[in-house]
């Protein structure tokens, strides 16, 4: 009976064995993390209209853009510099990053989660997805996700890899394996 339980209790865990579906229609492409911290975004408590989710994605043709429209989006926080956060990062507002050009970069706010995530980038004719993964099994390490608050992480993708010229819609898709799958935020970036 112990064995039954065993084989039932971690197939209901995915640590390493749950990924992102791919989008119908889309292909995966390259992308790579420049920086895991960035402003912080957070809903402004102080004004009870302002109801944006903390779910947040930007993206755009230059580093200097990126950065002008993560700290707009930010929004005002009375109590909180947005290029504070509780971790020793010396460069929070990515102000030393360098840009070497020939990159889509993209800001992408997510709260912290205490299950296992993964993060990819698809392409499917002129929409990028950025799929955030969430599994149902703890993530490693003490959690403190649920605590911290919501900082824009910074991700560049190859401009190779996408369409020469035109409007691109970019989508954060949220694939929650408790919650299934929502699209988060959406955003548009000319390209050419």
């Amino acid at each position: 009976m112990a064995c039954i339980l065993a084989v039932a209790f971690i197939s209901a865990c995915d640590t390493t064995s749950g990924a992102p579906a791919l989008p119908s229609g889309a292909h995966w492409l390259s992308s790579s993390v420049v920086s895991e911290y960035g402003p912080v975004r957070q809903p402004n408590r102080a004004n009870p209209s302002d109801t944006r989710s903390p779910e947040s994605i930007l993206a755009a043709a230059t580093l200097a853009q990126i950065r002008s429209e993560a700290l707009a989006a930010a929004g005002p926080l009375p109590a909180l510099n947005p290029c504070e956060t509780a971790v020793d990062v010396a460069d929070t507002c990515w102000t030393k990053t360098s840009d070497p050009g020939g990159l889509l970069f993209l800001a992408v706010a997510t709260p912290g989660e205490c299950r296992a995530t993964k993060d990819k980038v698809a392409l499917g004719g002129s929409t990028l997805y950025f799929i955030h993964w969430i599994g149902n099994s703890p993530g490693e390490g003490f959690c403190q996700g649920a605590m911290s608050a919501t900082a824009y992480r910074l991700y560049a993708v190859p401009m190779t890899s996408l369409p020469k010229t035109g409007t691109l819609s970019v989508q954060l898709v949220v694939q929650d394996q408790r919650y299934g799958t929502t699209v988060a935020d959406t955003s548009k970036v000319e390209l050419g």
